[in-house]
């Protein structure tokens, strides 16, 4: 597959399944078409954080809308989303990571190959 989006294997989404806390914005769109790697990225995004922080990236919760992480996610707000995280909790490299594998836009999130050369990955952190 490519790196754009004409390139990339879209999925319906034909119901929502697993943890809402680990699922990327588009899968609660029931009926929208997904890419399912861009959907895997994002959960490791998730997961890389919580490994990392030791704290939820999106609170847990049956409304994804009352959650305030995801309120920033979903506004692309990287601040508000690293709110309360200590920078020697979360270095600025890991923080980039993180931004670009949980972007709400799945076009523009990272790919597998974009990851795996990041910096942060290669040990080259700040």
């Amino acid at each position: 597959p490519g790196t754009d989006r004409h390139h990339r294997q879209l999925l319906r989404n034909l119901s929502f399944r697993g943890k809402s806390s680990y699922a990327a914005p588009e899968v609660h769109d029931v009926g929208s078409a997904i890419d399912p790697s861009a959907c895997d990225i994002f959960s490791l995004g998730c997961t890389l954080f919580v490994m990392l922080t030791g704290r939820a990236f999106i609170e847990p919760g049956m409304d994804p809308s009352s959650r305030p992480r995801f309120r920033a996610l979903l506004r692309a707000d990287f601040d508000g989303l690293f709110a309360g995280i200590e920078d020697d909790v979360l270095s600025l490299s890991a923080r980039h990571l993180i931004r670009g594998m949980t972007h709400p836009d799945p076009f523009r999130r990272l790919r597998l190959e974009q990851v795996m050369v990041h910096p942060w990955v290669l040990g080259r952190m700040d």
